[in-house]
């Protein structure tokens, strides 16, 4: 490239994220939109020469086939993970990325183990569920409780005594994606992370939330949830839009709901694992470090390629095709 004015661009694949937030340090500063026109005019035709090149060929496609077909699901603290941390420092080398190497990390090491939920009344009604990412385990028997159907927290909070001993089931909405509204997750995703936390402290001994999807055909979705410090620990799950909306429609009639609930999840010890890095050094610029990645760990119950697999393999070839310029 005829001008790049970073000492370095580095590319950082974080083993594990699933269960911590990643923290996002931003640069401050005033930003105007004459600004932001005047770094646009200067920068686009950079920007044009880059994406242009990262559209010459499949490249990138091919890499994330090769994550995801290959090794597979990477769930944190697994020998996949491992796996794909071996893969992604070699194929980094062989594309002669600058100081490629793995950054020794401890990361959690959750196991789902076998889980299923059914609905034995009014009816049997085998339940679509995937417990998510840090709950605790069922006692070996299960749970078998009465449920109690909430739309939201407030909802929750206005049952008092009634939650006591039973099963929550939050059938809280993720309304469908607009230009105007977004995606809503933000707000949603509260009842995955939260739930169990808010159901027992009202007495609850376990909880079931609505998958964080405004789409499904009776598909649950897992992630990551948390305890608080000082409240009991219940067993969690996400259900399927379709089931929590039957369960839901049931409770609200005034007809008696009764779910077993079975999970073997536990933690192990963190586990040994690596961020990978690659660097590209420039030479105008040299306090200035700009850093891109994504996370390498993936949920246990896909292959990754949506999250977090397709961002690793964009920032990689971001990176790529900057270099081969």
């Amino acid at each position: 490239m005829t001008r790049f004015s970073l000492t370095f661009v580095a590319i950082a694949f974080a083993a594990a994220l699933s269960f911590n937030a990643a923290a996002q340090v931003l640069g401050s500063g005033s930003h105007t939109p004459a600004a932001a026109g005047e770094l646009t005019k200067k920068y686009q035709p950079i920007a044009d020469r880059i994406i242009a090149e990262t559209l010459k060929d499949n490249r990138a496609y091919d890499k994330l086939t090769e994550l995801c077909d290959d090794i597979g699901h990477r769930l944190s603290g697994s020998k996949n993970l491992e796996r794909a941390v071996d893969w992604a420092v070699a194929t980094l080398k062989r594309d002669r990325h600058e100081n490629v190497r793995a950054e020794p990390v401890m990361v959690p090491h959750w196991v789902r183990g076998r889980e299923s939920a059914e609905m034995i009344e009014p009816r049997h009604m085998e339940l679509s569920m995937l417990g998510l990412g840090g709950s605790v385990a069922t006692p070996a028997e299960g749970i078998t409780a009465e449920v109690v159907a909430v739309t939201d927290r407030e909802e929750l909070e206005s049952l008092g005594e009634a939650v006591r001993g039973k099963i929550v089931v939050f059938n809280h909405a993720m309304p469908p994606y607009t230009e105007e509204r977004g995606t809503s997750y933000g707000t949603t995703v509260q009842y995955r992370s939260n739930g169990a936390a808010w159901a027992a402290k009202n007495g609850a001994v376990a909880a079931l939330i609505r998958s964080v999807t405004a789409r499904s055909l009776r598909s649950p979705h897992t992630g990551a949830m948390r305890y608080e410090d000082g409240v009991t620990k219940v067993p969690t799950a996400a259900i399927s839009i379709e089931d929590a909306d039957t369960i839901y429609r049931l409770c609200k009639r005034g007809v008696k709901v009764v779910i077993r609930l079975k999970m073997e999840a536990r933690f192990e010890p963190d586990a040994p694992s690596a961020n990978v890095v690659a660097e590209l050094r420039g030479r105008e610029k040299p306090e200035e470090v700009v850093v891109i990645g994504g996370h390498l760990d993936s949920w246990d119950v896909g292959q990754g390629a949506h999250d977090d697999g397709g961002a690793c393999i964009a920032a990689w070839h971001a990176l790529l095709a900057i270099k081969e310029l």
